[in-house]
């Protein structure tokens, strides 16, 4: 079966989900179901896509490739979605799955979404007393994304090493890393996760994302 969800599939999905969190059954640290329990939230849309059949049964549960293709995302945003999970408050994260899972429209074109997002994060991030020519670089890379002009995987590279390089001599150590991550996270797509470390707090990225998935 093909890698995508028909409306019906992914009702089916938001209500297995529902099911979950109502019970508090989520867990933490861990991707496989446990114990009559599902695992985290990208482990839990695995086990269920598969219990659907819309997934290999030996489909592996921290497969973050197959629930971007199945909802049509950006290869960065299910490992956006998995540490917003691990990272939100408990009361929260238990919400998470069938929250997003609402937000992803059926037809949806979500290609910008990593971009818009990443964007967001890099605008938002705290600034020390000096002007952060590096972060700058990286917004400026972004932006030119969003204009409809890609940047090279060479030229992320080069913004990503530089703020590597200023991180250690800057007042604004963060800033700098946040922007190594962004800028990597363009081309590794699992670097994703760590990116927003040093931006923002968890329940302002995941009402932002959650925003976009909606637009």
């Amino acid at each position: 079966m093909p890698l995508t969800l028909t409306p019906e599939l992914r009702e089916k999905m938001i209500l297995i989900a529902d099911e979950h969190a109502r019970k508090d059954a989520y867990s933490r640290g861990r991707y496989q179901p446990f114990d009559g329990k599902p695992g985290c939230s990208i482990g839990c849309a695995i086990m269920t896509a598969m219990e659907l059949g819309v997934l290999p049964r030996k489909t592996n549960y921290d497969d973050h490739t197959a629930v971007s293709q199945m909802y049509g995302l950006p290869p960065q945003i299910p490992y956006i979605i998995d540490r917003l999970f691990e990272c939100l408050p408990r009361e929260l994260s238990q919400q998470w799955t069938p929250r997003w899972m609402r937000a992803c429209r059926d037809g949806a074109d979500y290609s910008l979404v990593w971009a818009r997002f990443a964007l967001w994060l890099l605008r938002d991030l705290p600034r020390g007393e000096h002007s952060n020519a590096a972060v700058d670089s990286v917004i400026g890379l972004y932006e030119r994304w969003l204009a409809g002009n890609k940047p090279s995987e060479t030229e992320f590279k080069a913004a990503d090493s530089d703020s590597c390089i200023y991180a250690y001599a800057s007042d604004t150590y963060s800033a700098y890393i946040a922007a190594s991550h962004i800028a990597c996270s363009a081309y590794s797509d699992y670097i994703a996760a760590y990116a927003y470390a040093y931006a923002d707090d968890d329940v302002r990225m995941s009402d932002k994302l959650i925003e976009l998935l909606s637009l």
